[in-house]
């Protein structure tokens, strides 16, 4: 007490009278009583007498009436154990712990704010005080909140606690700190986390974002952020499944001694993950279409997509490449779906460009148009396909014979179909002849595509899988394959008719032929008109007649499959026994047993 100065020399007066210093019996509390001199300020600093002193612990006081007081608010405060003293500086060297806001202290390390008695005059004012404490003085404790930028973790904001550093050792300046309802869980200051955190305040590596709106949150603290809090780089976005999620931030702060304020860590689960978006209009690296298929762009949408979104478009949105188009036979439309990388992938068919040709030069007596509609812009590469292109005589009194189609499809060249004609045949024009022009077929071969004369044939094949219907089967006298004649027509007149879209036409179906040599009944019943017997993947169940049962009852179903019922089943007489399947487990049952009863007999 004698080294404590009566008050600091800015408040020094010979006025003061009466001044005394004593021990509030009501509380382990300093008290210093004396009569205020008209000079001293409300608010009054006690200093240490000697230079070579430190002063430690509570040292603001307030005035109330007369007497220089501990603040009210401390003396209020059951959980403090107050302690003031003069220490000798050079005694205690290393051994002083100061607060964060004292100049020229920067060896706190838990970022600390060690409160004197808060201002409180009439709630006015609300300011507080820094002080310094003796290292290792676990005999008093003090009210404690941490540094700005940094908060006690689970909400705590004011704590008690003591210096505990090593004595002697100012780096290793810090704290004990718990609270009153929870003593025994020591306290440590955490970095906060910053509002509005960019990808770097984030731990972990599967996210992928620019920065999250989130509030400011001690160490702890958990936020739900949705995708509408997401901000992500440019020309990137969330994906389309991860625009309903709730992204789960939480703060893990950071110890004082090694993070700085506003800088917690954070961590997120699941985390965003910004994703590449897909342009409007794709093309080249945007598009996700084998280089061969000649496509150059493709008009998505009217502005950039999400990865994970699908686009249909009209094959009019396609753009092929130079002395290429989609084939008349194309798909209308074609789906596309967004990837992660910002590239579109087909969704089924890709769009297939092929080469255009040039028009052939007609002659005087022939020439060359689309077969579909008759049309000839000569001004206008013909579009790829397959027979797209006929040739035909200018005279209509004259008739074609021979090869009659073209393809665009090789070369960007025009090429005249000669199968079944020869490698070397040609088309002409001819009068007073008769022509039978090619059949119609669908899913069938044709063994000539072009002009007949009468008396020659052409063949229809049905492909491996496909055959005709029962109707076409019992007029041809085979399930695939047809021999149709050009023969003449007269009329009543005896005269010849042009047998010009005369010939009938023909399609194969996928699937199975009728059943031969079962005796019983197969459901479904075949079918005989416009489809195979039996479509292929149907079912059929067999049913042996009255009297009869399968021999192998395991074979009742069976499903059309590529063509073809994987097996007939044979029914026997029902005083028959069944047949198991050989390797079944009754079967092995039957034969082990006979082997137990005779090794039994000898």
């Amino acid at each position: 007490q004698r080294k404590l100065r009566r008050v600091r020399e800015a408040v020094v007066s010979t006025q003061s009278t009466g001044t005394s210093l004593h021990t509030n019996p009501h509380r382990s509390t300093l008290v210093i009583t004396c009569t205020i001199p008209p000079s001293l300020t409300p608010m009054t600093d006690l200093g240490c007498e000697g230079d070579g002193d430190t002063m430690i612990g509570y040292y603001t006081l307030r005035t109330m009436d007369d007497s220089l007081f501990w603040g009210k608010d401390v003396l209020e405060d059951e959980n403090l154990v107050l302690k003031i003293d003069c220490v000798s500086t050079t005694d205690n060297e290393g051994n002083f712990c100061f607060d964060a806001d004292q100049e020229g202290h920067s060896n706190t390390k838990m970022h600390v704010q060690i409160f004197s008695v808060p201002w409180s005059v009439d709630s006015a004012r609300d300011s507080s005080r820094t002080m310094t404490l003796l290292g290792g003085d676990s005999t008093a404790n003090y009210r404690i909140t941490c540094d700005e930028g940094y908060s006690f973790p689970g909400g705590v904001t004011e704590a008690y606690g003591y210096c505990s550093s090593t004595f002697g050792d100012a780096a290793s300046n810090v704290y004990t700190a718990a609270t009153a309802a929870d003593p025994n869980t020591n306290l440590e200051c955490q970095a906060v986390c910053e509002a509005n955190p960019g990808i770097g305040s984030f731990d972990g590596s599967e996210m992928a974002f620019d920065s999250i709106f989130a509030p400011q949150m001690s160490a702890g603290e958990t936020y739900s952020a949705t995708s509408e809090n997401v901000v992500c780089d440019s020309g990137m976005t969330l994906s389309v499944s991860d625009m309903s999620t709730q992204f789960v931030i939480t703060c893990n702060g950071g110890a004082a001694a090694t993070t700085s304020a506003y800088n917690g860590s954070l961590s997120c689960n699941p985390c965003p993950v910004c994703k590449a978006m897909c342009p409007a209009s794709a093309e080249d690296d945007a598009l996700g279409i084998p280089e061969e298929n000649a496509v150059a762009s493709v008009a998505m949408a009217a502005a950039s997509q999400s990865h994970g979104t699908t686009i249909t478009v009209s094959s009019d949105d396609v753009t092929c490449k130079t002395d290429h188009m989609l084939p008349e036979s194309s798909p209308q439309t074609y789906k596309f779906e967004c990837g992660e990388d910002g590239v579109y992938t087909c969704v089924g068919e890709c769009p297939l460009c092929k080469g255009t040709c040039a028009w052939l030069e007609g002659t005087d007596s022939y020439d060359y148009r689309y077969a579909s509609d008759g049309s000839s812009d000569k001004n206008v590469p013909v579009s790829p396909g397959e027979n797209n292109v006929e040739v035909y005589c200018l005279d209509t009194s004259d008739v074609l014979v021979g090869p009659r189609f073209l393809s665009c499809l090789h070369n960007n060249t025009l090429q005249l179909e000669t199968a079944g004609f020869g490698k070397n045949a040609t088309f002409s024009c001819q009068s007073n002849v008769s022509v039978c022009e090619a059949p119609i077929v669908t899913n069938a071969t044709l063994s000539q595509s072009g002009n007949i004369l009468v008396g020659e044939s052409y063949t229809v094949k049905c492909p491996s899988g496909y055959i005709f219907d029962m109707v076409t089967k019992e007029t041809q006298g085979s399930p695939n394959r047809a021999v149709v004649r050009c023969e003449t027509l007269t009329d009543g007149n005896g005269t010849v008719i042009n047998l010009n879209d005369e010939l009938p036409s023909f399609t194969c179906y996928e699937g199975c032929g009728s059943v031969e040599d079962f005796m019983g009944i197969v459901q479904p019943g075949q079918k005989r008109q416009k489809s195979a017997p039996y479509p292929e993947g149907t079912v059929l169940t067999f049913t042996c007649q009255t009297g009869y049962h399968l021999v192998i009852p395991s074979r009742r179903e069976q499903t059309c499959t590529e063509g073809s019922i994987p097996i007939v089943p044979s029914c026997a007489e029902d005083d028959t026994k069944p047949t198991g399947d050989p390797n079944s487990a009754s079967s092995l049952s039957v034969t082990m047993t006979t082997f137990v009863l005779l090794i039994g007999l000898s």
